[in-house]
């Protein structure tokens, strides 16, 4: 009987031992055979991108220019390039604004731009986009923008954010934003297209404009015109007025 168990055990483990072998085996055949065919279908010339699809609505964007950008940073097959390298070579030209990317069966990519939109020059040779994006194109004398927005690139969007609050405190005198921004003291200054500045200060600067709103139809006159108005006294404001006859006059409300 003991034999018999031993011989049943021995019998037993060649077969545990079989087992594993074959397993250690396939597990090799399957990565050899993974390799095999990734080596082939990464190399460009046997599944090389024969074509590159490059969708947007532009304005100023060049497509031509956009495949020549692609075609440099394509450093493999179809499934080998580098989408993200791709991807970060688009995002470096001045009017794209975001790329999306994908693969299209059997060789071709399909990239979606998407371009800025300018609303406003910004400082002494950028624009700004809607999105509130300091950015800074080649040939910016091109863009016909009347708006000129400046400060420091990092408050874009805080100066984005109040030239379009202010812009709508204005429409109650028919008058329009033609500069404004944060000058090196932090300070708010509004210059309107009928030539008046205002002076906010850095301390509650909408506050201050819709104060001063509220009695602009006081200061005006048909003799005087308001030319600059500095808001940044705590119980009042200070005019600077040009008369008709051409003679500048200052006073204080």
């Amino acid at each position: 009987m003991k034999t018999g168990k031993k011989a049943s055990e021995r019998k037993s483990g060649s077969l545990n031992l079989l087992s594993a072998t074959a397993l250690v085996l396939f597990v090799g055949l399957v990565a050899a055979t993974g390799y095999v065919a990734w080596d082939y279908i990464s190399d460009p010339r046997n599944q090389p991108v024969r074509s590159v699809e490059i969708k947007g609505e532009f304005r100023y964007l060049d497509r031509v220019n956009l495949q020549k950008v692609v075609a440099k940073v394509i450093d493999g097959g179809f499934f080998s390039t580098d989408i993200h390298q791709v991807r970060d070579a688009v995002l470096e030209l001045p009017w794209v604004e975001d790329v999306s990317i994908r693969r299209v069966w059997p060789n071709k990519l399909l990239i979606q731009v998407r371009e800025r939109t300018a609303i406003a020059r910004w400082g002494d040779d950028a624009l700004l986009s809607d999105k509130g994006q300091a950015f800074h194109p080649l040939k910016p004398a091109t863009q016909k923008l009347k708006l000129h927005l400046y400060g420091r690139d990092e408050d874009a969007v805080e100066v984005l954010a109040f030239y379009r609050q202010v812009e709508g405190y204005l429409e109650v005198i028919g008058d329009q934003v033609e500069r404004a921004g944060m000058d090196p003291r932090r300070e708010w200054r509004i210059e309107l297209t009928s030539g008046m500045e205002i002076v906010l200060g850095n301390r509650f600067p909408e506050q201050r404009l819709r104060r001063f709103l509220k009695v602009y139809q006081v200061i005006g006159r048909d003799d005087m015109h308001p030319v600059r108005v500095d808001l940044r006294y705590e119980q009042g404001f200070a005019v600077d007025w040009n008369r008709v006859d051409g003679k500048r006059q200052e006073g204080e409300t």
